[in-house]
């Protein structure tokens, strides 16, 4: 299918507009906007629209025609062209992608870039602030994908604020060893964390604010501080003390939804 794609198609484009095809294939869902910050160019609102009316598998997503993606094998054997031809552009591509993501006010879709771009730092700038936006919002598997991602890449010590964030995940779903692992930034032992366990209920009915108060949803200070660096116990102590008076982030910046609570019933009247 690959070698069909260039032989029948790709090569009789000219080389403008393979290139258009190839570099922007690594974004799911495109715009003219994000096209020219990512190409570094301008136009790309008239490409866009030649190659919808070309017929060329490019799917307008609302009305206005402002929003396309590829065709999804269309998109994959582009991806495929690109690793072949400019595999070293990758990462920058990505990079630019979620450099306008955040200046449009799309942080989630920028973290996705980040990730591959591979630019830890700034995934966990915007991950300390979106993540308990999502939890918040009850996109709770959203944040622990983000989360995750830090695990398994090895990058727990690394960030004293994520690793807090994190290891209060694990408490809210009633994970003491999780938690603690998280704090101490060590790795997860192998067979520890069953499929499927993001899908528990919280642990109990106290609200993350008022977690700190809460022997039954708090982690003791022993989980917190024991085996963990210096520089974590002092983040985890300015984070608990915030999170105590807001909410899970250091700084929030939008107002945080009510979480859930026990239904309690009206008291019956004996008469």
């Amino acid at each position: 299918m690959a070698d069909y794609l260039r032989s029948e198609l790709l090569a009789q484009l000219p080389s403008e507009r393979v290139e258009f095809l190839t570099r922007t294939a690594v974004l799911e869902r495109m715009c003219g906007p994000l096209c020219d910050a990512m190409l570094a160019g301008t136009g790309s609102d008239v490409v866009l629209g030649s190659l919808e009316s070309s017929n060329l598998l490019l799917v307008p997503l609302d009305r206005r025609r402002r929003w396309y993606r590829y065709h999804q094998l269309f998109r994959e054997l582009l991806l495929a062209e690109l690793e072949r031809r400019e595999p070293e552009l990758i990462p920058q591509l990505h990079a630019r992608a979620a450099s306008w993501y955040e200046a449009n006010g799309l942080p989630e879709a920028a973290i996705d870039h980040l990730q591959i771009a591979g630019n830890p730092d700034q995934v966990a700038r915007l991950v300390s602030e979106a993540a308990p936006r999502a939890y918040a919002s009850g996109r709770r598997d959203t944040a622990i994908w983000w989360y995750d991602w830090f695990e398994d890449q090895g990058l727990i010590e690394r960030y004293p604020l994520i690793a807090i964030q994190g290891a209060w995940r694990h408490a809210l779903l009633g994970q003491p060893a999780g938690a603690e692992r998280w704090t101490a930034g060590r790795p997860p032992r192998r067979g520890a964390r069953s499929r499927g366990w993001w899908r528990h209920r919280w642990p109990c009915s106290t609200p993350p604010c008022a977690a700190t108060a809460s022997s039954e949803c708090a982690p003791t200070r022993s989980s917190h501080e024991s085996g963990s660096s210096p520089e974590t116990r002092r983040e985890g102590q300015r984070f608990t003390w915030r999170a105590s008076r807001t909410s899970l982030t250091a700084k929030p910046t939008a107002p945080m939804r009510s979480w859930p609570t026990r239904s309690r019933s009206p008291p019956r009247t004996v008469r």
